[in-house]
């Protein structure tokens, strides 16, 4: 089998895309392994926490807020729904639209997860060091601002 190589004018190691993709799946297990005993995943940890701080939200509303596809939310919305974690209801004004809101047992569960939470942050921040983080924290920021 003969190896293929990309053209010259393009350097996967300079990829913005591949290395962010890369350092986002390394950050991912990193935080899914502290957060295992509470049996949530990141971007289950993530979305709670982001319920708690909007408030109840339609499901179009809430994709937007968290930069997230309305259907990839839809996805992960159902297996908390399944724990109890959230409720998801038609809107009493237009039944189309779909309200998310976290239970009193997903703000449990949320807030029981922290101390876990904590403890990844610190891994990455003690990997990265706490001044790179918050760089890299703005930088970040700034590509999420519309």
């Amino acid at each position: 089998m003969q190896e293929q190589s990309a053209p010259p004018d393009v350097d996967m190691q300079r990829c913005v895309s591949s290395n962010l993709r890369r350092a986002s799946r390394a950050i991912t297990q990193c935080y899914n392994h502290w957060l295992r005993p509470s049996g949530l995943l990141i971007t289950q940890f993530s979305l709670l926490g982001s319920l708690l701080q909007l408030g109840e939200q339609p499901m179009t509303t809430l994709a937007e807020e968290i930069l997230m596809d309305r259907t990839t939310l839809s996805r992960n919305v159902q297996p908390l729904e399944r724990q109890g974690w959230v409720t998801v209801r038609p809107d009493e004004a237009d039944r189309r639209v779909q309200i998310v809101a976290i239970t009193p047992a997903g703000k449990d569960v949320f807030m029981a997860a922290i101390p876990l939470w904590q403890a990844a942050q610190a891994q990455v921040a003690e990997q990265l060091g706490a001044g790179n983080v918050t760089r890299l924290l703005e930088q970040l920021q700034e590509l999420n601002t519309p």
